[in-house]
């Protein structure tokens, strides 16, 4: 038996919640919800692949640097990004090709 890979994204993005998938696998830091922004972190754990191709979304964040920023109510300090919906992209299509 011959097992062949799909050569079509098997993801059908227009029928994808974004706030739902990012909500399982990012949880909001230093969110500002009147605003509705602020930065998202992993909930999950990565492999080494998916972290270098996520990498350049996220910034560091530590104390001094969160104090000279607008986000004071950030409760932990480290990587966050503020584009979540495109590191769900990135993280699905790795996962699911």
């Amino acid at each position: 038996m011959i097992q062949t890979k799909l050569t079509l994204n098997p993801i059908s993005w227009k029928q994808i919640n974004y706030h739902k998938e990012v909500e399982k696998l990012m949880y909001p830091d230093g969110f500002h919800k009147t605003k509705n922004h602020g930065l998202w972190k992993l909930r999950t754990k990565l492999n080494n692949r998916e972290w270098e191709a996520i990498k350049h979304l996220f910034s560091f964040y530590d104390k001094t640097s969160v104090q000279k920023n607008i986000i004071k109510n950030m409760k932990y300090y480290g990587w966050a990004t503020v584009n979540p919906v495109e590191v769900i992209k990135i993280l699905y299509q790795i996962r699911n090709t």
